[in-house]
């Protein structure tokens, strides 16, 4: 017999099935962008109410009134953006930008992002003297 528990009121993603064995499964869907499968506009979904950290060095802009396409655009012009995320429902089109030594801080209403595919910036030559 297998059981299947679905939390549609606070999880409405989550589904955990148990099997008679002492193995459990857990079932995430998330529609659009899954988690980690690529779009093809050159991102993956990093995750729901997450977003680039407040008052932290990673954090390198926060810009309102973007679309999930400017917001993509605006890090991928970014030298050292590997992370977007974007106010959807708490804080709309507000945008935020952060690098690769992200840890997101947790904000209801936002999602974030990881840039798969990175513009090559151009090295600095060395200075001489």
């Amino acid at each position: 017999l297998v059981r299947v528990y679905q939390f549609q009121n606070r999880h409405p993603q989550l589904s955990i099935m148990i099997f008679p064995t002492t193995a459990v499964f857990i079932l995430v869907t998330v529609s659009s962008i899954k988690q980690g499968q690529a779009s093809s506009e050159g991102y993956v979904l990093s995750g729901n109410d997450l977003k680039c950290p407040y008052e932290d060095g990673a954090r390198l802009f926060r810009i309102e009134g973007q679309s999930l396409s400017s917001c993509h655009e605006l890090c991928y012009n970014t030298h050292g953006c590997k992370y977007f995320s974007l106010g959807v429902s708490s804080y709309p089109g507000v945008c935020m930008g952060c690098s690769q030594e992200t840890v997101f801080d947790h904000h209801r209403g936002f999602t974030a992002y990881e840039l798969i595919d990175l513009q090559n910036f151009p090295t600095p030559s060395p200075v001489t003297a």
